[in-house]
């Protein structure tokens, strides 16, 4: 019987596209993008205000009930995140905070545009070292899962290793073309840097030396964030795209695209299960890191997201933005 344009082709049939008669369904044909309906997986739970600038860096303590944040106003704030108030401004700098991190529960490292880290007595808001050596603004810090270090990267191009006990600089390391624009320690040992050349490099902190790139952004890499077991890399890139890498290998295991402008920040939940992300959009958006897929797509803030953290509890993430406020998002 002689086939009718009803009829779909099948893969038998259609040895290439073309073999199809005109008005039939050919398998070969390119197909539509399966679209994946979002679902809720954070909700706001509470809005905090207290800073006269933009909020740039977020850190949230390890038992999840205070916060730390830094600000184009030049102070870092300590929050109440059960109250909703601010337990402390420590003012010093003389230029945006654009780095904050606990080192433990009574000490905290805030990095600043007025090229300086400092290292503070969160219980008394005294200053216990002014680290200096930058010759330009400090754009990230990360303390180590020892608390006895420190990484920063600055608009010098170099990223330096810390001793936080003394406050010197153990290691300068070289090599970026551009600014350093994020850190984070992928185990004791070893560093992460992203940087506004592109790029992402792995190194030997004790040793000084260079292991790896992650190459593939075609933007500036604005954020990295490492998994809790130290096996993952999530980035977040002027490209508009996250990439999630396999940090022994160095291979890209995926890119996620969805946001409408620069992603400039992003997070791993502590059970390496989602992947958060702010960007120049105003949005908040949640990834399954498995799959890749979008979950949910938040209108967060009024102006630029440039920053989140996700609570080591698991338990709930923080957003701050240029609108100067800091958001509460729950798990559901």
């Amino acid at each position: 019987m002689p086939k009718t344009h009803d009829d779909k082709c099948t893969l038998d049939e259609c040895g290439f596209l073309g073999d199809c008669p005109e008005g039939t369904k050919c398998p070969l044909a390119p197909q539509e993008p399966e679209k994946v309906s979002e679902i809720d997986v954070l909700a706001l739970y509470r809005t905090y205000h207290g800073h006269k600038g933009a909020v740039f860096t977020l850190a949230v303590a390890p038992d999840g009930r205070t916060a730390l944040s830094g600000s184009a106003d030049t102070t870092m704030i300590r929050w109440d995140l059960v109250g909703g108030s601010v337990l402390h401004a420590f003012e010093g700098h003389v230029n945006d905070v654009d780095a904050v991190c606990y080192v433990n529960d009574d000490v905290a490292l805030s990095g600043s545009w007025d090229n300086t880290l400092r290292l503070w007595n969160l219980k008394t808001g005294a200053v216990k070292h002014v680290i200096k050596g930058f010759d330009y603004y400090i754009r990230s810090a990360a303390v180590s899962p020892d608390r006895r270090h420190a990484l920063a990267g600055s608009g010098d191009k170099t990223l330096k290793y810390l001793d936080l006990d003394t406050g010197d600089i153990v290691q300068t390391l070289t090599g970026h073309r551009n600014v350093v624009s994020s850190v984070a320690f992928a185990g004791p040992d070893t560093g992460i840097a992203g940087s506004w050349d592109r790029t992402i490099s792995m190194w030997d902190l004790k040793g000084g030396k260079y292991m790896r790139s992650f190459d593939g952004h075609e933007g500036y890499v604005y954020s990295v964030a490492v998994s809790a077991d130290n096996k993952y890399l999530l980035s977040g890139s002027g490209d508009k795209t996250l990439k999630y890498w396999d940090i022994g290998t160095g291979e890209c295991l995926r890119t996620m695209a969805g946001h409408g402008g620069h992603v400039k920040t992003v997070a791993i939940t502590p059970d390496g299960r989602y992947g958060v992300s702010g960007g120049s959009d105003r949005l908040l958006k949640v990834w399954d890191l498995a799959s890749g897929k979008c979950l949910q797509t938040i209108e967060a803030h009024d102006d630029i997201v440039d920053a989140v953290a996700a609570a080591p509890n698991g338990k709930f993430v923080l957003s701050g933005s240029r609108d100067t406020s800091i958001k509460r998002w729950e798990f559901l």
